[in-house]
Protein backbone atom coordinates (compact mmCIF):
# COMPACT_ATOMS: atom_id res chain seq x y z
CA UNK A 1 0.00 0.00 0.00
CA UNK A 2 1.12 3.55 -1.07
CA UNK A 3 1.11 6.72 0.94
CA UNK A 4 -1.98 8.65 0.02
CA UNK A 5 -0.81 11.65 -2.25
CA UNK A 6 2.92 9.31 -3.01
CA UNK A 7 1.92 8.17 -6.25
CA UNK A 8 -0.73 10.24 -8.17
CA UNK A 9 -2.93 7.69 -8.08
CA UNK A 10 -0.17 5.08 -9.73
CA UNK A 11 0.35 1.25 -8.86
CA UNK A 12 3.71 -0.03 -10.03
CA UNK A 13 1.80 -2.56 -12.00
CA UNK A 14 0.15 0.34 -14.39
CA UNK A 15 3.71 2.24 -15.15
CA UNK A 16 4.88 -1.41 -16.30
CA UNK A 17 1.64 -2.21 -18.86
CA UNK A 18 2.27 1.74 -19.70
CA UNK A 19 5.89 1.52 -20.35
CA UNK A 20 5.14 -2.26 -22.56
CA UNK A 21 1.99 -0.41 -24.48
CA UNK A 22 4.59 2.17 -25.95
CA UNK A 23 6.87 -0.55 -26.95
CA UNK A 24 6.70 -1.82 -30.81
CA UNK A 25 4.11 -4.62 -31.52
CA UNK A 26 5.77 -8.11 -32.18
CA UNK A 27 3.52 -11.10 -33.43
CA UNK A 28 2.54 -11.85 -29.41
CA UNK A 29 1.42 -8.51 -28.38
CA UNK A 30 -2.26 -8.97 -29.55
CA UNK A 31 -2.70 -12.45 -26.93
CA UNK A 32 -0.23 -10.34 -23.89
CA UNK A 33 -2.83 -7.20 -24.43
CA UNK A 34 -5.94 -9.55 -24.03
CA UNK A 35 -4.90 -11.02 -21.23
CA UNK A 36 -3.75 -7.14 -20.11
CA UNK A 37 -7.22 -6.48 -21.19
CA UNK A 38 -8.44 -9.06 -18.58
CA UNK A 39 -6.89 -7.28 -15.67
CA UNK A 40 -7.70 -3.90 -17.02
CA UNK A 41 -10.95 -2.83 -18.35
CA UNK A 42 -9.93 0.28 -19.96
CA UNK A 43 -8.03 -2.02 -22.07
CA UNK A 44 -11.14 -4.09 -23.20
CA UNK A 45 -12.30 -2.41 -26.06
CA UNK A 46 -8.34 -1.64 -27.31
CA UNK A 47 -7.61 -5.15 -27.32
CA UNK A 48 -11.00 -6.36 -29.04
CA UNK A 49 -10.55 -3.63 -32.13
CA UNK A 50 -6.39 -5.15 -32.53
CA UNK A 51 -8.19 -8.81 -32.97
CA UNK A 52 -9.48 -7.56 -36.12
CA UNK A 53 -6.72 -5.64 -37.38
CA UNK A 54 -3.96 -7.27 -38.94
CA UNK A 55 -0.34 -6.79 -36.52
CA UNK A 56 1.56 -4.93 -39.81
CA UNK A 57 -1.05 -2.19 -39.27
CA UNK A 58 -0.25 -2.08 -36.01
CA UNK A 59 3.50 -1.75 -36.03
CA UNK A 60 2.95 0.47 -38.88
CA UNK A 61 0.85 2.86 -36.73
CA UNK A 62 3.67 2.45 -33.99
CA UNK A 63 6.30 3.22 -36.25
CA UNK A 64 4.40 6.39 -37.90
CA UNK A 65 3.59 7.76 -34.34
CA UNK A 66 7.04 7.16 -32.53
CA UNK A 67 9.88 5.91 -34.55
CA UNK A 68 9.66 7.63 -38.36
CA UNK A 69 6.79 9.87 -39.51
CA UNK A 70 7.08 11.21 -42.41
CA UNK A 71 7.71 14.22 -42.99
CA UNK A 72 7.94 14.19 -39.06
CA UNK A 73 7.57 11.78 -36.15
CA UNK A 74 4.54 13.49 -33.71
CA UNK A 75 5.39 11.88 -31.02
CA UNK A 76 8.91 10.90 -30.44
CA UNK A 77 8.64 8.88 -27.02
CA UNK A 78 11.95 11.11 -25.69
CA UNK A 79 11.65 13.98 -23.37
CA UNK A 80 14.46 15.79 -25.10
CA UNK A 81 13.28 14.94 -28.83
CA UNK A 82 9.93 15.65 -27.68
CA UNK A 83 10.40 18.72 -25.99
CA UNK A 84 13.30 20.43 -28.28
CA UNK A 85 13.44 17.92 -31.29
CA UNK A 86 16.83 16.84 -30.91
CA UNK A 87 18.76 14.41 -28.21
CA UNK A 88 20.61 16.59 -26.45
CA UNK A 89 21.67 14.67 -23.35
CA UNK A 90 20.63 17.04 -20.27
CA UNK A 91 17.48 14.79 -19.09
CA UNK A 92 19.20 12.14 -20.16
CA UNK A 93 22.16 12.46 -18.14
CA UNK A 94 19.86 13.61 -15.45
CA UNK A 95 18.02 10.23 -15.40
CA UNK A 96 21.80 8.40 -15.91
CA UNK A 97 22.06 9.79 -12.12
CA UNK A 98 18.40 9.09 -10.84
CA UNK A 99 19.14 5.35 -12.15
CA UNK A 100 22.48 5.57 -10.38
CA UNK A 101 20.81 6.72 -7.18
CA UNK A 102 18.74 3.68 -7.25
CA UNK A 103 21.96 1.29 -8.06
CA UNK A 104 19.71 0.89 -11.45
CA UNK A 105 21.30 1.17 -14.96
CA UNK A 106 19.36 2.47 -18.38
CA UNK A 107 18.91 -0.49 -21.21
CA UNK A 108 22.42 0.72 -23.08
CA UNK A 109 20.21 0.35 -26.24
CA UNK A 110 17.92 3.23 -25.67
CA UNK A 111 18.40 6.82 -24.69
CA UNK A 112 17.78 6.83 -21.12
CA UNK A 113 15.18 9.50 -21.28
CA UNK A 114 12.67 7.13 -23.10
CA UNK A 115 9.68 7.20 -21.80
CA UNK A 116 9.17 3.24 -21.13
CA UNK A 117 12.35 3.39 -19.23
CA UNK A 118 11.25 5.99 -17.22
CA UNK A 119 7.56 4.69 -16.40
CA UNK A 120 9.31 1.66 -15.75
CA UNK A 121 12.00 2.92 -13.16
CA UNK A 122 8.39 5.01 -11.55
CA UNK A 123 7.20 1.32 -11.39
CA UNK A 124 10.48 0.10 -9.87
CA UNK A 125 10.41 3.40 -7.09
CA UNK A 126 7.13 2.90 -6.11
CA UNK A 127 7.36 -1.10 -5.87
CA UNK A 128 10.15 -0.62 -3.73
CA UNK A 129 8.79 2.77 -1.86
CA UNK A 130 11.47 5.16 -2.80
CA UNK A 131 8.90 7.82 -2.87
CA UNK A 132 11.14 10.90 -2.86
CA UNK A 133 12.72 9.10 -5.77
CA UNK A 134 9.51 8.89 -8.00
CA UNK A 135 8.50 12.72 -6.31
CA UNK A 136 11.45 13.71 -8.33
CA UNK A 137 11.07 11.85 -11.04
CA UNK A 138 7.53 12.83 -11.44
CA UNK A 139 8.53 16.39 -11.07
CA UNK A 140 11.31 16.83 -13.31
CA UNK A 141 10.89 13.98 -16.08
CA UNK A 142 6.91 13.52 -15.92
CA UNK A 143 4.73 16.14 -15.10
CA UNK A 144 6.80 18.87 -17.34
CA UNK A 145 5.90 16.91 -20.45
CA UNK A 146 4.10 13.57 -20.66
CA UNK A 147 0.68 15.18 -20.73
CA UNK A 148 1.47 17.40 -23.62
CA UNK A 149 3.13 13.91 -25.24
CA UNK A 150 -0.30 12.54 -24.30
CA UNK A 151 -2.67 15.56 -25.61
CA UNK A 152 -0.22 15.28 -29.42
CA UNK A 153 -0.80 11.10 -29.31
CA UNK A 154 -4.19 11.32 -28.54
CA UNK A 155 -4.31 13.92 -31.64
CA UNK A 156 -2.26 12.25 -34.33
CA UNK A 157 -3.46 8.49 -33.09
CA UNK A 158 -5.83 6.36 -35.67
CA UNK A 159 -5.75 3.29 -32.91
CA UNK A 160 -8.38 3.48 -29.87
CA UNK A 161 -5.42 1.45 -28.47
CA UNK A 162 -2.55 5.00 -28.54
CA UNK A 163 -6.00 7.27 -27.28
CA UNK A 164 -6.42 5.32 -23.94
CA UNK A 165 -3.24 5.24 -23.59
CA UNK A 166 -2.89 9.10 -23.98
CA UNK A 167 -5.91 9.24 -21.46
CA UNK A 168 -3.82 7.15 -18.54
CA UNK A 169 -0.70 9.65 -19.35
CA UNK A 170 -2.95 12.33 -18.91
CA UNK A 171 -3.46 11.08 -15.75
CA UNK A 172 0.09 10.47 -14.73
CA UNK A 173 1.39 13.63 -15.46
CA UNK A 174 -0.96 15.30 -13.35
CA UNK A 175 0.98 17.33 -10.57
Amino acid sequence: MHAPGENHGTEPEELTLLAWLLGAPTPESPSLLGEAASRHPWLRQSAEALRHIALERWQSEHTRLFLNGYPETPCPPFQSAFRRGSFDGREADQLYHLYRQAGLVATPDLPADYLGTILEFGAWCLHHGEHSLWRTLHAAHIAGWVGDFAETLQRETRFPLYRVLAQRLVRLARP
